[in-house]
């Protein structure tokens, strides 16, 4: 998932226990640069943001990227390969950083509540 699509997990996930809400709507990421907290249901497939995240999450706040845990299948895989990809790192993060902000313009969360809504989950 994290080489061919791009999806990745965070690193640092915070929930909120004092809220009563279901824990999609309770789960936030913490952007380590500015401090700011992004409801997760950001990067939801409903969004469009899930996938293409190669080099982590992106923060719409600060322009800096959320560190991201690495699978360590993914990990040997880069570094076994790193000679043919490793010239073209930064100019292909680059141009990444470059897409991003206008990936994130226009987030709408609503609907990623309403796909939710009346559902139960065990």
């Amino acid at each position: 998932m994290e080489l061919l699509w791009g999806m990745r997990v965070p690193r640092v996930t915070l929930d909120d226990q004092t809220s009563s809400e279901p824990r999609y709507k309770r789960i936030f990421v913490p952007c380590p640069h500015c401090n700011a907290l992004h409801d997760s249901r950001i990067w939801s497939t409903k969004t469009g943001l899930a996938f293409g995240n190669w080099f982590g999450l992106y923060c719409k706040n600060c322009g800096h990227i959320i560190p991201c845990l690495m699978n360590i299948g993914t990990l040997a895989i880069l570094v076994g390969t790193f000679p043919l990809w490793g010239w073209f790192k930064n100019k292909l993060k680059a141009k990444w950083l470059q897409m991003q902000p206008k990936r994130y313009q226009d987030i709408d969360l609503e609907s990623v509540m309403l796909e939710y809504k009346g559902k139960n989950w065990i």
